[in-house]
């Protein structure tokens, strides 16, 4: 296998166009965040993408979009943004990480969100996690009416909460896509005021991020567009909701609410609106990203396994210290009832070093 090492600014029309050729092909990379769009935006908020191109017998067979951090470590691209990672193209085989990281300029390469189907990488796993998600491939009344079957309690409340706001306050109104400053700033408002409830820093003061943001939710083409949905009750803006959409995916990212209107559950309300629509636009699959929330399980009808782990070089100390952390993970994960602390206490170690955090 041979690697070529590019910097994504330099990449070429034809790199491009294969990299959305690869994508398109494969049913499993249907994510917008395996699209050449998120990585540009990313690259342009000041965080350098690097993009590594995979060639067996002159065909191209796989392409890996990373950062590379510090200790010379492998980041996917957005690093604690990305809720999706991993190689784009039909390369199966696994890759050997000696001789691909050195082709890279690395000593390991981490990851927490790739799909247990990237054969190429998932030999560095150690932890294993879901991502559900509504299948819409046969429309939504086809979705609506087996999740119904089911007694589904989520879904019953937001059909009936959607009627008591239209009694309470007014008709409801879904903009399945509000380009105006005002859902925005909203938005950015609301997000804002929930983490620091929960007090945690908020990734939307994180200047890179924010950018890259901005640049996501202007882009707008055929293979990639930054989505914003709004919830009106009446004039009143109810919820929001900023993420991604590709030629057939819409990926669930950031939603909110006004709190003021909690008991309605609003973001619950807006989420149902937009799996309605969501057909009208293309869309088959409605990803709510990595989670077991209740309203996830409530709507999922389908869902992806995920893995976190790495690829080194276990003759570095980069590589060292990942072949410490899997032992200890793996050593943790089959603790019964596995406590918070002890997950705390593992994510601090990723933290240390590194692991998928691109940083302020």
């Amino acid at each position: 296998m041979d690697i070529q090492l590019k910097n994504f600014a330099d990449l070429s029309d034809q790199d491009i166009k294969d990299w959305r050729r690869l994508q398109q092909e494969d049913p499993s990379l249907i994510s917008p965040f395996y699209s050449p769009d998120f990585a540009d935006a990313v690259h342009r908020s000041g965080k350098p993408v690097l993009v590594a191109f995979a060639f067996k017998n002159d065909q191209l067979t796989g392409i890996l979009p990373f950062h590379k951090g510090r200790w010379g470590t492998g980041i996917p691209v957005g690093g604690q943004i990305s809720d999706y990672q991993g190689v784009i193209g039909p390369l199966k085989e696994a890759l050997e990480s000696v001789s691909f990281l050195k082709a890279c300029g690395l000593r390991a390469y981490d990851y927490n969100h790739l799909p247990a189907s990237q054969t190429a990488l998932v030999t560095g796993c150690f932890a294993t996690s879901i991502s559900p998600n509504l299948d819409l491939t046969n429309g939504f009344e086809a979705y609506f009416a087996e999740r119904r079957s089911k007694k589904n309690k989520v879904l019953k409340n937001a059909v009936r909460n959607l009627r008591i706001l239209e009694r309470d306050i007014g008709p409801v109104r879904l903009e399945f896509d509000d380009q105006s400053e005002t859902a925005w700033q909203s938005l950015v408002n609301w997000k804002n005021q929930s983490f620091q409830h929960m007090g945690v820093n908020s990734i939307l003061d994180v200047d890179w991020a924010r950018h890259a943001f901005e640049t996501i939710r202007k882009t707008r083409n055929p293979h990639f567009v930054g989505l914003i949905s709004s919830l009106y009750v009446g004039d009143r803006l109810a919820a929001i909701h900023f993420g991604m959409r590709s030629h057939a995916a819409l990926h669930w990212w950031f939603p909110t609410y006004d709190q003021s209107l909690a008991k309605y559950s609003p973001g619950i309300v807006l989420l149902l609106e937009v799996a309605k629509r969501a057909p009208d636009y293309g869309i088959i699959k409605l990803d709510l990203g990595r989670g077991t929330q209740p309203y996830k399980k409530a709507f999922a009808n389908s869902e992806t396994e995920l893995c976190e782990g790495s690829i080194e070089r276990r003759t570095t100390l980069a590589g060292s210290a990942r072949v410490v952390r899997k032992s200890v993970d793996k050593i943790l994960y089959n603790i019964p009832g596995f406590s918070k602390p002890a997950q705390l206490q593992r994510r601090a170690f990723n933290r240390l070093l590194g692991s998928v955090y691109l940083g302020k």
